[in-house]
């Protein structure tokens, strides 16, 4: 048997802002969790955009936040802080 001491962590040690970008890939094990929970969670803490990755139907759903909701894009770009990101959902899937 081997015991390891961890430290305990402080409030510092987490993240104090909403990430820009948050991606879930999507089963149907979390799909409820994914699609109404997490959506609605991320929605209140500020994330700006939310994908929802679905890989046995190879499709990607884009969210950006309005404050009142998520409001779905078809759009698979985004700008995060001087760095634009473009996704081309033909090429993940290849």
């Amino acid at each position: 048997m081997r015991l390891t001491y961890l430290p305990k962590h402080t409030y510092e040690d987490y993240i104090r802002e909403a990430p820009i970008l948050v991606a879930e890939i999507v089963s149907e094990s979390s799909k409820e969790v994914d699609e109404i929970v997490k959506k609605e969670l991320y929605r209140e803490q500020g994330v700006k955009c939310y994908l929802l990755v679905y890989p046995e139907k190879r499709e990607i759903r884009a969210y950006r936040n309005t404050r009142e909701s998520f409001e779905n894009t078809n759009s698979l770009s985004f700008e995060l802080k001087n760095c634009i990101v473009e996704l081309k959902a033909e090429e993940l899937w290849r």
